[in-house]
């Protein structure tokens, strides 16, 4: 399953790839300078505007040269939209060509007395900041270098006198001075970048740490906008609501009626009460809570919370209730009971009543044994320990549970199982487990040889392909379930049966919730029962980020 990079990371490869374009932005923009600068000097030579300094002394040659540097910056053009050769090398391409061309331009124009030294000095300036401090001196020195040969060649022609190189050499100063100026710009300029940079991975970090820390949180978040959509939902979120990955811009609609109804009836009276929603039969009811984001309070922050946590706690109470309740009835029921259930075993011996009486003395037992029964269950649950939740490997677990299963019963039960993954875990109190797997197989037998007479069962395990939460799967081959007798199969006492004492559906659904699980009844359209135990889901590690 292959997830999208976290938005901080996206935003720092965004950033790397502006910073590159800024810098080939920046060499786009020296070398329209460039262009403009061939151009101009070529309208002013061939249209003869303004004083004739351009060519002055060598015309053909500065035709030459001008046209020559113009074609040059034209062909640059392509090279720098496919950013071949590599930025670096057509910077130092470009520095040679401006050194030797306004070199030669400003030979045939006159030498440094028409000023076209400064033209010079800008593209040294220029390729100090673009490139670090080796090249920078290094064409700081070729500049000064090209303006001393000129001049030398240019006196030993006749054309300049010995006072002008004064001029070239203080020409060539100023190259260096402007080289090191623009070198110190640069190094001021990567530092503020490398703050900004610093600061940049600092913020880039803590969002991957918020959102590492929201992907992994128990509790369900989402954030939606003013219009429904999904614009951000954890794993936790789509665990809860059963469903895949991916959700994001959906409609809230799409994904949860219950939820969407909520949020609609909260953004009218923010002072609402909140109440659980169902999501579906076999997770675990939902309790939102709503806030309000931003100052245009357009987005809307939503986090839910997995009610079998409370239901945990509820029915751990439910049950220290219960055992003083218990208590008290052992000694106001169980002593009268067994009182009258000794006084109907001595009428049973005594050879004074009749048949028909004797009869009576029966039903008076039967039913004192019944009463015996259902307080002994009543004590059961009440005086059972806390749940002690652990990690049980499904696939050993069950195999386990069934050998000890089938020990001693006769007809020995045909039971298949089917565990998909087989290293599927799942959190329970074992001793628990086996207590409601014990009532479910034993129903499940029974209900099959009623239909089928052969004590056939089938079990499933795994994990649910819609939420991934580990679950198991009870199926007999009965008559199945009437929708009015499901509705109350899990109520105390509720049984169809004359013989069964109603409690063993809901001891193992009470059990189910003190281990933060669900016991649910999946209807099976060609007959048979299934019942469902979704266990908790499996807390997952964090990855290092």
């Amino acid at each position: 399953m292959s997830r999208r990079p976290p938005p901080a990371l996206i935003r720092a490869r965004e950033h790397k790839g502006t910073r590159e374009h800024y810098t080939w932005r920046a060499l786009v923009m020296f070398n329209l300078y460039r262009f403009m600068v061939a151009a101009g000097m070529l309208v002013v030579f061939e249209f003869q505007l303004g004083p004739q300094i351009l060519g002055h002394d060598t015309p053909d040659l500065f035709r030459q040269a001008a046209y020559t540097y113009f074609t040059l910056t034209l062909l640059t053009i392509p090279l720098l939209y496919r950013r071949q050769p590599g930025y670096r090398t057509q910077v130092v391409i470009m520095a040679v060509i401006d050194i030797i061309a306004i070199t030669v331009v400003m030979h045939a124009s006159g030498g440094l007395s028409t000023g076209l030294g400064a033209l010079l000095a800008v593209s040294i300036t220029t390729t100090s900041l673009l490139l670090a401090r080796p090249w920078a001196i290094a064409f700081a020195a070729a500049a000064s270098l090209a303006i001393v040969t000129e001049h030398s060649y240019a006196f030993f022609q006749g054309e300049r006198n010995l006072t002008t190189f004064t001029q070239a050499g203080i020409l060539g100063a100023t190259f260096f001075a402007m080289s090191a100026l623009a070198l110190m710009l640069a190094r001021r300029i990567r530092e503020s970048e490398e703050v900004a940079e610093a600061s940049r991975a600092s913020l880039a970090k803590l969002e991957r740490l918020n959102e590492h820390i929201i992907q992994y949180m128990n509790t369900g978040v989402l954030v939606i906008d003013r219009q429904g959509r999904i614009q951000l939902i954890n794993h936790a979120a789509w665990t809860m609501l059963g469903l895949p990955q991916g959700v994001q811009q959906l409609p809230l609609e799409d994904v949860s009626v219950a939820l969407a109804k909520q949020v609609r009836h909260w953004r009218r009276n923010p002072e609402m009460k909140v109440v659980p929603f169902s999501v579906g039969a076999t997770l675990p009811d939902l309790m939102p809570t709503f806030t309000s984001l931003g100052a245009d309070q357009n987005l809307t922050l939503i986090f839910l919370e997995d009610t079998s946590k409370t239901t945990q706690q509820a029915t751990q109470m439910k049950l220290a209730s219960l055992g003083r309740l218990t208590a008290s009835i052992a000694h106001e029921i169980r002593n009268p009971l067994g009182a009258l259930s000794h006084a109907a075993q001595l009428l049973k011996e005594s050879q004074e009543i009749g048949t028909a009486d004797q009869r009576l003395v029966d039903i008076i037992g039967k039913h004192s044994a019944r009463m015996n029964n259902i307080i002994e269950n009543i004590l059961q649950l009440s005086q059972r320990q806390p749940s002690k939740m652990e990690t049980i490997q499904l696939h050993s677990f069950l195999n386990n549970f069934l050998d000890d299963f089938r020990v001693g019963r006769d007809p020995v039960p045909e039971i298949h199982l089917d565990i998909n993954p087989r290293d599927a875990t799942a959190m329970f109190d074992i001793g628990q487990l086996i207590q409601v797997l014990t009532n479910l197989c034993e129903n499940g037998i029974r209900y099959s040889i009623r239909k089928v007479n052969r004590p056939l069962l089938e079990i499933h395990a795994g994990l649910d392909a819609t939420n991934q939460r580990p679950f198991i799967d009870v199926i007999d081959y009965g008559e199945g379930i009437a929708p009015e007798i499901a509705e109350k199969m899990f109520e105390p006492f509720f049984t169809t049966s004359g013989k069964g004492l109603g409690l063993g559906l809901y001891l193992a659904r009470e059990l189910c919730e003190a281990n933060q699980a669900q016991l649910n009844y999946i209807p099976i359209p060609t007959g048979g029962t299934c019942f469902r135990i979704s266990f908790a889901p499996i807390r997952r590690i964090l990855p290092a980020l």
